[in-house]
Parts: structure tokens; sequence; C-alpha cells
């Protein structure tokens, strides 16, 4: 396995460590719709809420230092992200509240520091599940 792909694996791994840490049960993790994909599907228990996560893992030697792993999910990639949620509720035939967040992971001499990013976009258009 390549540094960046087990850069990114160790990352979602920390991310849903945080998330539950922050009251919120991992669903599902690496959902495919097709070539689509959700890093982490959550929620709480007591919400009819479901958090789509977009994980982004950068290290101290990243080879793009100028944007922030936040600011690297792009409107291309928050479509691809509205898509699948869309091929996520129906399959699950769900009927809830959708909110999609984004957990940054910092990786640097073997420590990772998580930024939480919750509501990151809201998408253009109002979607009905």
């Amino acid at each position: 396995m390549s540094w960046n792909n087990e850069l990114g694996r160790l990352g979602e791994d920390v991310a849903c460590r945080y998330l539950e840490e922050h009251g919120l049960c991992v669903i599902d993790r690496n959902w495919h719709c097709g070539k689509l994909e959700i890093d982490i599907i959550a929620r709480r228990p007591d919400e009819n809420l479901l958090h789509i996560v977009e994980v982004r893992t950068r290290s101290a030697n990243s080879e793009n230092r100028f944007l922030t792993a936040a600011e690297s999910v792009t409107v291309a990639k928050q479509k691809r992200l509205i898509n699948a949620t869309k091929g996520y509720m129906n399959y699950y035939r769900l009927n809830m509240g959708v909110q999609f967040d984004i957990v940054a992971v910092h990786y640097n001499l073997g420590k990772y520091v998580v930024e939480w990013i919750p509501d990151a976009f809201i998408p253009k258009r109002r979607i009905y599940w």
C-alpha cells in the first residue's frame, strides 16, 4: 500500500474515533454507489440527522501546501458527495435530515490534530430525501 493510501486510511480511522468521542455513532464507512464514495456516515442516537463526512488527511510534508484539507473539498467533490448521498438515502429508503461535514486530519511526526467542520457546505438546491 502506498504511503498516501495508508495515510488516508489512518486518517479515516482517527476521524471515526474522534466522531465517536464526540457522541456520533459511525454506521458506515467507505460506502460506494457506482464510482461515488462516502468516507463516513454517522449519526447521533437521539437525532434524526445523518452526518455525511468527508475526511481529508494531510501530512506536514504534503505536496499541496496552498490548500488546507477543508479547502480541498471542491464544488465538484461536493456534487459527488451529494449524489452519493442521494444513492445512500434511496438504497436504504431513509427519510431524515442530512448534514455534510468535513473532518480534516493533520499528521505531523506521528501525531494527529483533528479539525471537525460541521455543516461544512449546504447544497445549492434544496434536496428532499
